[in-house]
């Protein structure tokens, strides 16, 4: 690890006039209205002090870097063993002491030399409160930012134009700025934060990242992906639209190999539970594990949206005290949220993005926004997430959503993908601001933040090729064959396809919910909840050894139409998923 040399005291801070001058430079066109107060010669004259400190005890050599990392001196020794075991991974380190204002921290990243080798940026520390006089801030004490004892890293404000037309704050908080290098509102690089309020917290956060990349190997929970959906609100077309979309992108963005459950906060969908039961159900899909758990719908700082359901009182799907309640016993989940406000990490109080992150038992990152966020845009930024993800397998988190934000503040055709056209067509049709959607998703990509480790490898299950008939008659064998890469035990399924039932239970409609007892009111919600959510005709397990394996699988339970064949191989040390498609016919 290297920091940096003599030059850097002189681009960052220098005397007051130089800072002020790069505060004005680097931030012409954004806010930075509460920093900007905080530039005072004590600030200056501490942090000299600790960047003298620093400079003594380490090299001046210049090495090339990959990775700048943006961490208070107070939360250094905390996040020690993640520099050590990235550093062990090849990483190369430079550390920057993040200065009153994050112009000037900016400007001291521009500063570096070999910039163009930087491939990540990590910042550590929670950000400052974007409210004034609150005092339920997140901090008891605020030692003055850019001081020694300050745990906190400035963050950008872009001016809004069209999210708040609709209710948004004049203003955005993001990071983006610090990876954009030539200001264009394209960020370069990739870019996460940890929020960190203490080295308590930060110590654990560290401890959690280490373990998701070298433990759960072979756990099953890796195939998972969770959806949770609030309800539009936005008018029947509009919502309308919003579901066909939805529905196309799941299921054709995520592989069949892998297990998708949805949780919808619709009491008349077969995917909803019985109403009171719905948040327990949506914590206890957190708590199973999985790749990624999504939430779309409404959302604030705080809370979720709430279910409303006939003869109930409304019923929140999800609120920041739930954290407490998150005790994930598999694969701890990326959490993505396409909702307004969850990621507001310059909140008076931690975000529900934050306190999820946070959580000793929570998720391992969060993306998710800062302000009021708009269905268009987070559709493009969905489609092109799970296109990283699954079509390409990015390796870093930090990969996946610096190539998503790219897709999305690019024109259509640059991203190569059918889903960009259909809902750029759409949107220049539905969209109540048709006219400002270039300006929407450069937006969306300001206030869409990372909270995380950009480092963070995505710990896939890993693929293998499965291949069966193309047809086979109900009553029948059905021969699938795959090419084994590890020892262990197969399961060969045969499940229907995404969003189909296998089996429909109860009529949900207001008349049969009013005439119905009420204890009895919502029976059989769950249960057809768990059907809705179980896929599977046939299930056959098999041991197998490395190598050609052929399996026959009697379809004898399954309904006429085009199914799904998945085969997983549980290994000691390895999980590996496969997927065919198969029409049964009927005898």
């Amino acid at each position: 690890m290297q920091l940096l040399d003599w030059h850097w005291l002189i681009s960052a801070l220098g005397d007051r006039g130089l800072m002020r001058w790069m505060t004005i430079r680097w931030n012409a066109s954004l806010v930075n209205r509460q920093q900007l107060r905080r530039v005072f010669p004590l600030n200056t004259l501490l942090t000299l002090s600790a960047l003298g400190w620093f400079t003594c005890f380490s090299g001046s050599t210049i090495v090339a870097t990959d990775t700048v990392v943006v961490c208070p001196v107070a939360l250094r020794s905390a996040l020690q063993p993640w520099c050590e075991y990235r550093e062990k991974q090849g990483h190369k380190l430079q550390f920057v002491v993040p200065a009153a204002t994050a112009g000037l921290t900016r400007a001291t990243i521009l500063a570096l030399p070999r910039r163009s080798q930087v491939k990540a940026i990590l910042i550590v520390g929670d950000a400052p409160s974007y409210v004034r006089g609150d005092t339920g801030s997140k901090k008891i004490s605020k030692p003055p930012l850019g001081s020694i004892l300050s745990v906190e890293v400035p963050t950008f404000y872009h001016r809004a134009k069209v999210n708040v037309l609709f209710g948004s704050d004049p203003e955005i908080a993001s990071d983006s700025h610090y990876a954009d290098f030539d200001g264009d509102g394209r960020v370069d690089v990739a870019l996460g934060r940890l929020p960190a309020e203490n080295r308590q917290q930060l110590t654990q956060l560290v401890q959690r990242i280490i373990s998701y990349e070298k433990d759960y190997a072979n756990h099953v929970s890796k195939r998972n992906v969770h959806f949770v959906a609030g309800v539009g609100g936005f008018g029947p077309l509009a919502d309308g639209l919003i579901d066909t979309i939805s529905r196309r992108l799941i299921g054709g963005g995520i592989p069949e190999s892998f297990d998708v459950s949805m949780t919808y906060a619709s009491w008349q969908s077969p995917y909803c539970p019985a109403p009171m039961e719905f948040s327990s159900t949506t914590i206890d899909r957190f708590n199973e594990g999985g790749l990624f758990w999504v939430y779309m719908g409404h959302g604030q700082r705080y809370d979720l949206d709430v279910l409303r359901a006939p003869e109930c009182p409304p019923l929140p799907i999800y609120r920041a005290s739930d954290a407490a309640k998150l005790k994930v016993r598999g694969v701890p989940p990326i959490c993505v949220f396409l909702a307004c406000s969850t990621g507001a990490f310059d909140s008076p109080r931690a975000s529900i993005s934050e306190q999820m992150l946070l959580a000793p038992d929570g998720a391992i990152a969060v993306l998710a926004a800062t302000r009021v966020t708009m269905p268009y845009a987070m559709s493009v930024m969905g489609d092109s997430m799970l296109r990283q993800a699954f079509k390409y397998r990015r390796e870093t988190l930090g990969e996946i959503v610096l190539l998503a934000k790219q897709e999305l503040v690019a024109i259509a055709g640059k991203s190569g993908s059918p889903n960009r056209r259909l809902l750029d067509q759409v949107a220049a049709v539905a969209s109540p601001d048709a006219g400002l959607l270039k300006e929407e998703r450069q937006e969306h990509s300001w206030m869409f933040n990372l909270l995380g480790d950009p480092l963070l490898k995505v710990n896939y299950p890993d693929g293998m090729r499965v291949k069966c008939a193309g047809v086979v008659t109900h009553g029948e064998k059905l021969r699938v064959t795959f090419d084994a890469p590890i020892v262990g035990a197969a399961v060969i399924e045969v499940v229907t396809q995404r969003g189909v039932l296998r089996e429909p239970l109860i009529e949900r409609n207001v008349d049969a919910v009013r005439a119905t007892l009420e204890s009895d009111r919502w029976k059989g919600y769950s249960e057809e909840y768990e059907m809705a959510n179980d896929p599977v005709w046939v299930s056959v397990r098999r041991e197998v050894q490395v190598g050609p394996q052929s399996v026959d699988v009697l379809v004898d339970n399954a309904s006429s139409g085009l199914q799904i064949v998945r085969v997983v191989i549980y290994g000691k040390r390895q999980l590996v998923i496969g997927s065919a498609r198969v029409f049964v016919a009927e005898r």
